[in-house]
């Protein structure tokens, strides 16, 4: 178990630390628009579209990574009031009603949306040139399907912890 959790870890190290590098595609994007507006007073047609989907990819694709390192925002105002060992029974608590049940809300609802994107080839109807969104939507919910894995060893991990033995 311990090898497994340490693959998942690590891959999605890898992942949210590969996407990570789109930020210089984003700001290279802007860069670029702002030029061609303001320099050139001809803006992009393109722009828009990029900018959102890169930035989505950025944020997205780093999720399971920051939720491993205990990075997303929580209220700790009265969590950290508590022993150690309170907060992970919380944690163990509270993952499965508010965690894995808004992730697996949320997962159906983007897999039914995902499925449907790519039956229409779904384009991007707030765009003038209107890209193809099927990927876009894709890609989102690879993200959660990562951070849904994440979630699950990280409270196995709480798990074992609790129950006295050494985190895996």
């Amino acid at each position: 178990m311990r090898k497994v959790f340490h693959m998942i870890d690590i891959f999605n190290e890898k992942v949210g630390k590969l996407f990570g590098w789109f930020i210089l595609a984003l700001i290279a994007t802007m860069v670029y628009e702002v030029i061609s507006r303001y320099v050139f007073h001809s803006p992009t047609l393109w722009s828009y579209d990029a900018t959102y989907m890169l930035s989505s990819v950025v944020v997205t694709m780093g999720f399971a990574w920051t939720y491993r390192e205990k990075g997303h925002v929580r209220v700790d105002v009265v969590y950290n009031l508590f022993p150690a060992k309170v907060r992970l029974l919380l944690d163990i608590l509270l993952t499965p009603l508010l965690f894995f049940l808004f992730m697996s809300v949320g997962l159906y609802a983007m897999l039914q949306d995902v499925i449907h994107s790519w039956g229409i080839h779904e384009l991007a109807s707030i765009s003038s040139i209107k890209p193809p969104i099927y990927p876009f939507k894709s890609w989102i919910l690879f993200a959660l399907i990562l951070l849904l894995i994440q979630g699950v060893v990280e409270w196995i991990r709480d798990i074992i912890e609790l129950s006295g033995g050494e985190r895996p």
